[in-house]
């Protein structure tokens, strides 16, 4: 069967206090130009799947089921997919 590389972030929902400190302190040396900041974190997955979407769905749930992220604070996304080249 096919391994797939599932890229997924956790960013915060809502207050994100270190992208703000980031902001703020690019702010302060001279980067105007950035609007704004979300810091978070970057995730890779090789899973062993039939398709892409179904690699896809099993990181969605280990996710969910193993508690990678509180829901109440966090949001998962999966950023995207591809043949791990294997």
């Amino acid at each position: 069967m096919p391994t797939y590389v599932v890229r997924a972030a956790i960013s915060y929902r809502v207050e994100d206090p270190e992208g703000r400190t980031i902001w703020q302190s690019l702010a302060r040396r001279g980067y105007g130009e950035v609007a704004s900041v979300k810091a978070g974190k970057y995730l890779e997955f090789v899973v062993v799947a039939g398709s892409p979407g179904e690699a896809a769905d099993v990181v969605a749930r280990i996710a969910r089921e193993a508690r990678l992220y509180n829901p109440a604070v966090h949001v998962f996304r999966i950023l995207g997919v591809h043949d791990s080249g294997d």
